[in-house]
């Protein structure tokens, strides 16, 4: 593992990966969604997303899982002066920890939620 400056993180190219944001232990949910920009501002770095599906049984066996569209843009928003820089895995993955909102990690390159499969995505979405 790696541990990544906020900097380096941004000079990532990670648009077109999927985020997810596992937040089971504060609020029940784990949503996931396709990465469209990264921008940083004043004390902010926001991570937008074209649409986050809700998946509504984690408990299930992956083949079984169910994705319900649940929102769109979806976004993330952490300010760096307050959480821990991200890890980067050798597989790919980038993690970070948000406090109060959970576990987020963008997926390495080719791990793509199908938005076919997401239930009440619509149809202008479905779209890369």
């Amino acid at each position: 593992m790696k541990q990544l400056t906020w900097e380096e993180f941004l000079s990532l190219d990670l648009v077109g990966r999927d985020l997810v944001n596992d937040d089971r232990k504060l609020c029940g949910g784990l949503a996931r969604g396709p990465i469209t920009g990264i921008e940083k501002g004043d004390d902010c770095i926001s991570v937008t997303q074209r649409w986050a599906a809700d998946l509504v049984n984690p408990d299930a066996p992956a083949a079984e899982h169910r994705w319900v569209f649940l929102r769109s843009p979806g976004a993330v928003g952490v300010n760096p002066a307050f959480i821990a820089p991200p890890v980067q895995h050798p597989d790919g993955r980038i993690m970070f920890l948000i406090p109060f909102c959970g576990l987020v990690t963008i997926l390495p390159e080719g791990d793509h939620l199908d938005p076919k499969t997401v239930e009440s995505l619509p149809a202008d979405l479905l779209a890369a």
